[in-house]
């Protein structure tokens, strides 16, 4: 068995693919920042498909995305926020907000990622 095929089976038998968030894959992420002394911590899984799942959660106070200025608004451009959430909501097919703002799960598909 090849180690990408192993890889594969090991992540499905997790069963955290396209799952609504879950205390577990909170406690990782956590574990993830406590190991690399880093208050935020970055997970990202490939299926079989190729499809990456970003998953990024930050213990700072969060906040409402609907409410962050558009940068692309001509009163916007000189502001100093908005372009991370901007330019992640352009590049990512799925981008959705947990925990108050303190988590961002970011979807790719291999198919929008080019040739692979």
């Amino acid at each position: 068995m090849d180690t990408e095929q192993q890889r594969l089976e090991a992540l499905r038998s997790y069963r955290i693919l396209d799952t609504d968030p879950e205390r577990g894959f909170d406690d990782l992420s956590l574990l993830a920042s406590y190991v690399c002394q880093t208050p935020i911590a970055l997970l990202s899984l490939v299926d079989a498909a190729g499809e990456v799942l970003i998953v990024v959660r930050d213990p700072g106070g969060g906040f409402e995305p609907t409410t962050v200025a558009d940068p692309m608004s001509a009163d916007n451009t000189m502001k100093r926020s908005g372009r991370g959430v901007f330019l992640i909501n352009e590049m990512m097919d799925d981008v959705r907000y947990a925990d108050g703002g303190r988590e961002v799960q970011m979807r790719k598909m291999r198919s929008k990622l080019g040739p692979g």
